[in-house]
């Protein structure tokens, strides 16, 4: 009781105990059906083998009846003493019967003949032994004779399964096997399988069953039943059999669909239901007839013994079950120890809360979430102290790049040395500058800690590629860039080693921007003689980057690459090129604009970097100058916005955006021109349509006078007026004389000279043509009119 009460709260001895109990128990089930199982089909192998033997025996049996019928029919086919009951025309009656007695002493004679008929082709008469004299109303007689009548092509010397029924009780079918031995007809009514004259043995089907039971012992065990299947399918029994069992079977293999298995093997045994009971069913295909031999028989009776040894295998099993408990018991008791020990360990070195725990949790739950724990704290100790050493780290490897003169050799070889950095004391070095594209951008986009993990995960890319080839040490300048301080051999020559680093470089480049979708440009130093010039080669290499403006994003720039923007010492682009781009902007002339800025852009990125920027602001207020020229003569100005366009620039890292940028202001520029001139034109033709509808009564009204009026030359005005209203100045004075003619035709106080006088006509004649061309009709001729229309 005190061994069971000790591991009560020991859950993996529970578990462990109850496991090897059921691997036992499943492991002696398993074997005892494998065991059965297999005895079964043994058993049902040996009685397929055996069955095989029996249908073989019965084959040779059917085989040899078939050549007994066949000698005994063909020798009295031959007998002359029978051949007139075939032949002759008319035979007397004495010599008729002793014919028949001869040939029922045949039938006599043999045990397997049911009878013998013959038949007279040229009487047309039957003579049997079974009935004598009166074949022609015999039963049997008749099926014969129906069967000849019916089949054309009569199989000869074969067995024939006929079925020959006297009465309607299910025992009273006879079932025979009918031997045709025949002469064929000759003549005009002749053909294969016609008969002029026959004899026919009927062979007893009993014989050939009891034969067939006798040899091979299937008779003798209770229900074993025998069939013969002809080629068509009918299933033929002794005539003891009831006519059930033959629907029995067929019912079997329309169930198993074993029709087609049995056509097509020699031979098969399947399990199938006869007569509702569970049987074994076997076949063999007959090798002189195209018949199959059916055996069936009781499953029960065949495998009925393996049911005692299953339940011997049952009884055995459950009387092992306490010896199986107790066993595993003892192995459990035995693996268990192990852990055992290991949980007193535990218990002694874990907290008070640690150990409340145990009772909730299993064995190895418990020491699990123990080691997880104290795991988890060394990892932290671990983690700290390594976050610890690699800030300290980096933090002296920013003092070696941004002020490496402060440091002596001593403390440049301890700091190498306590800090594990992959670099030389003496030299040579390179120093690459990689730099974030449009940082600023990004900075505003991503989180602060989106922001560090990208370039934490920069850092380690650019060391781990940096690392195939040279000894180096990346770190990170709180900014738009990182820094990367390289080892290099003394006795390299400095091209191939500036080469080697650029590929690196490039490499570094491709797998930010494939991974993160950021672009970078480098910039690498000229190799370094000793550490205390560092911190000037940093100086060198981040002016370096800002020639990526000339050299486009993801570069790598070197010395030898910029030389002649570092040579270059013009502060500014040439005069006459300024002056030339403000002239065409002033005239507005797209492709002469876009021929300079390429000139002034060919020029600006032949500068040193210091010079760059300062003119594209140059060239900002130029654009921003001109447009406040031209905006004092205009009527409607220019609204660009300069200040923004300038803050955009200044943002930009490439020449080719920013020649972008002043495209597409100098776009909006010539769009706005285009824009303030078609407004200028609508305000001077709606001034030019009022002075008109003012003055129309003015007789020296035209072209020329209205030009003094605006103060503008009249072929431009005119010409203007034209295009935009599509008729002359002077044939718009004369329309809006004549609608107000029209008004004052309606009143009957003023006469035609009057109203031709108040609009501003000086010439009757063309006052009157004018009319009638626009109207159709004379202006009389258009008041007599409307005075009968009002009427």
């Amino acid at each position: 009781m005190k061994f069971f009460q000790m591991y009560k709260s020991r859950k993996y001895f529970q578990r462990m105990l109850l496991s090897i109990t059921l691997l036992m128990i499943m492991f002696m089930a398993f074997f005892s059906f494998t065991f059965y199982y297999n005895s079964e089909s043994v058993v049902l192998d040996l009685q397929e083998d055996a069955n095989k033997k029996v249908l073989t025996q019965m084959n040779f049996n059917i085989r040899y009846m078939n050549e007994l019928v066949k000698n005994l029919a063909t020798s009295t086919f031959s007998d002359n003493q029978i051949l007139p009951l075939m032949t002759h025309h008319e035979i007397e009656t004495f010599e008729l019967v002793n014919k028949l007695r001869r040939l029922e002493k045949i039938v006599d004679s043999t045990t397997f003949l049911k009878s013998i008929v013959v038949y007279n082709g040229i009487c047309g008469c039957y003579y049997s032994t079974a009935s004598g004299l009166a074949a022609n109303t015999d039963p049997d007689v008749l099926l014969l004779k129906n069967y000849i009548g019916s089949t054309t092509d009569i199989p000869k010397l074969r067995l024939i399964p006929m079925r020959m029924s006297r009465g309607a009780d299910d025992h009273d079918d006879i079932n025979a096997f009918s031997f045709f031995i025949y002469d064929e007809l000759t003549g005009p009514n002749s053909g294969q399988g016609r008969m002029e004259n026959a004899l026919i043995f009927n062979v007893k089907t009993e014989w050939l069953f009891d034969n067939m039971k006798t040899l091979n012992g299937i008779g003798n065990e209770p229900g074993n039943h025998i069939f013969i299947m002809d080629e068509s399918g009918n299933i033929l029994t002794p005539n003891r059999e009831p006519k059930s069992n033959s629907n029995a079977l067929a019912a079997a293999l329309a169930d198993k669909g074993a029709g087609s298995q049995l056509s097509s093997n020699m031979s098969s045994t399947f399990i199938g239901t006869f007569n509702g009971e569970k049987t074994i069913v076997s076949h063999l295909n007959f090798d002189t007839y195209q018949w199959k031999l059916v055996i069936v028989q009781p499953y029960e009776r065949i495998v009925g013994k393996l049911d005692r040894m299953r339940n011997t295998s049952i009884v055995v099993t459950m009387l092992f079950l306490p010896l199986t408990a107790l066993l595993s018991l003892l192995i459990s008791h035995k693996l268990y120890r192990p852990i055992e020990t290991l949980m007193e360990q535990f218990r002694k070195n874990t907290r008070r809360e640690d150990k409340a725990s145990f009772n909730e949790k299993d064995e190895l739950l418990y020491m699990s979430s123990v080691y997880t724990h104290v795991l988890e704290k060394m990892r932290g100790i671990e983690r700290d102290s390594l976050a610890k050493m690699s800030l300290v780290k980096h933090y002296y490897v920013r003092k070696l790049i941004m002020d490496s003169a402060s440091l002596t050799p001593s403390e440049m070889q301890e700091c190498i040395d306590q800090h594990r950095l992959q670099l030389k004391t003496d030299g040579p070095y390179l120093l690459a500058v990689l730099h974030i594209e449009h940082y600023s951008a990004l900075s505003r986009k991503a989180k602060q800690a989106d922001l560090r993990l990208y370039k934490f995960a920069i850092t380690n890319i650019t060391k781990e590629i940096m690392d195939k080839s040279f000894c180096n040490e990346t770190v990170d300048m709180r900014g738009d860039h990182l820094a990367v301080l390289i080892s290099v051999d003394g006795s390299s020559d400095r091209d191939s080693v500036l080469k080697a680093a650029a590929a690196r470089l490039h490499e570094i480049q491709d797998t930010i921007l494939a991974f993160y979708r950021i672009s970078s440009t480098a910039a690498l130093s000229d190799p370094i003689p000793s550490y205390e010039d560092i911190s000037r080669h940093y100086g060198s290499a981040l002016s370096l980057v800002r020639y990526r403006m000339v050299c486009g994003t993801g570069q790598v720039i070197t010395t030898d690459r910029v030389k002649g923007n570092l040579n270059n010492r013009e502060l500014h682009m040439p005069e006459k090129l300024e002056e030339k781009f403000i002239e065409e902007l002033k005239a507005g002339n797209r492709q002469q604009i876009a021929a300079v800025l390429d000139r002034i852009f060919g020029c600006i990125a032949g500068l040193h970097a210091d010079h760059v920027l300062f003119n594209m602001l140059r060239l900002s207020l130029m654009v921003s100058n001109t447009i406040r020229e031209m905006n004092y003569h205009r009527l409607i100005p220019i609204d660009l916005d300069i200040q923004d366009f300038n803050r955009r620039i200044m943002e930009m890292e490439q020449l080719d955006e920013i020649r972008e940028a002043f495209d597409s202001l100098v776009e909006r520029l010539l769009d706005q021109l285009k824009q303030g001139d078609d407004n200028k034109h609508v305000i001077l033709i709606d001034a030019i349509k009022e002075i008109i509808e003012e003055h129309y009564a003015d007789k020296n009204l035209n072209l020329q006078q209205i030009a003094s009026m605006v103060k503008m030359s009249p072929v431009y005005l005119g010409r203007m007026f034209k295009n935009c209203v599509g008729m002359s100045v002077a044939d718009y004075i004369n329309g809006v004389r004549l609608n107000i003619t029209l008004e004052l035709l309606g009143k009957e106080q003023y006469s035609i000279t009057d109203i031709m006088d108040r609009v501003g006509f000086s010439n009757q004649s063309s006052y009157f043509r004018q009319f009638k061309k626009k109207f159709g009709v004379t202006p009389k001729e258009y008041r007599v009119k409307q005075l009968l229309d009002f009427s």
